[in-house]
């Protein structure tokens, strides 16, 4: 059985997992989620990796499951924990030195997601779509305040972590569009993109699709 460390993305707390926490556990793994200080202005991606050492404290190997943002901070993680894995679910991979807010225009995303015809201001549609009543209710019981200290600070590593590593999409992502995803995963980690059904929210929609791609290695 395998230990998962649950990295939530920006503005989102660690109850964003409990679905697929309560799937994972349900097959007899250990799912644990990360409070991230996201509302905290002092914080940067240090301190947002700390989080995440602190929550694997005393796991052995764990996989850890970035979502989104934590693209950018889990691998920092890696430097101070012995992993087994890393899981990229929807998430964004860095280059040496970019910041998160040069990301967007470095990696072709702002021209991705303006091409499907949703508006990044609407989070409605561009997060939630698909979603009943009552599990847009739950989202937005996740969200947090974001502070903006993490987007303005270098990516502090010359590449990516030798770790094991899985880079899967989300298909009805509008955010970052699957066809997007598809050359980040190629351009920027040389992998193959795995696929799973959902939008960018699909760790709260789709939990039990969701659990089954990251149990299948």
């Amino acid at each position: 059985m395998s230990t998962f460390v649950l990295i939530p993305g920006a503005g989102y707390a660690a109850n964003c997992w409990d679905p697929l926490a309560a799937e994972l556990r349900a097959r007899g793994h250990t799912a644990l989620a990360v409070e991230l200080p996201s509302a905290d202005e002092s914080c940067g991606l240090a301190e947002y990796a700390g989080a995440v050492v602190q929550a694997a404290a005393g796991y052995p190997d764990p996989v850890l499951v970035a979502h989104s943002f934590s693209g950018f901070f889990a691998p920092l993680a890696c430097a101070r924990l012995r992993v087994r894995s890393v899981v990229l679910l929807g998430a964004m991979v860095p280059v040496a030195g970019e910041r998160p807010r040069q990301w967007w225009v470095n990696t072709g995303q702002v021209a991705a997601q303006r091409a499907t015809g949703f508006d990044h201001e609407d989070p409605e549609e561009l997060f939630y779509h698909g979603f009943s009543p009552e599990l847009r209710a739950k989202a937005r019981e996740c969200e947090r305040a974001q502070a903006g200290t993490p987007f303005d600070q270098p990516w502090p590593l010359d590449g990516w972590p030798d770790v094991p590593t899985r880079f899967v999409l989300f298909q009805e992502d509008r955010l970052f569009p699957a066809a997007f995803m598809r050359r980040l995963g190629r351009e920027r980690l040389g992998l193959a993109a795995e696929e799973t059904p959902g939008g960018h929210l699909a760790v709260l929609s789709h939990a039990h699709e969701l659990a089954a791609r990251i149990l299948s290695e």
